[in-house]
């Protein structure tokens, strides 16, 4: 998909691709991120919406892996930047509402 074509939705969804493929490459499973690409990823790309508390950074590390198997696929992982999409919209909207 060339980018000149892309609407701004379109560009996001990329982003969401090029990132994860982005952290997932580290190790020889590219389409999955363990633990190590995972905490790498949210600290790099993510900042200002994990926990800064170790625990509770693995704690939610281990919220995002719904299969169970200790790993994030790209699935979980667009579940997971949805569900902080969802969350920010709801917050930014009871804000305007004030």
């Amino acid at each position: 998909m060339s980018g000149a074509n892309c609407s701004e939705l379109e560009k996001c969804m990329c982003t969401m691709i090029q990132t994860f493929r982005k952290y997932s490459g580290d190790d020889a499973d590219k389409k999955t991120l363990d633990k190590r690409e995972l905490r790498k990823m949210l600290k790099a790309e993510l900042p200002n919406f994990v926990p800064k508390d170790p625990q509770k950074l693995e704690s939610f590390m281990t919220s995002l892996d719904c299969s169970g198997d200790e790993k994030v696929d790209f699935v979980e992982f667009a579940c997971a930047v949805a569900t902080l999409t969802s969350l920010c919209y709801e917050l930014l909207d009871s804000c305007s509402k004030e």
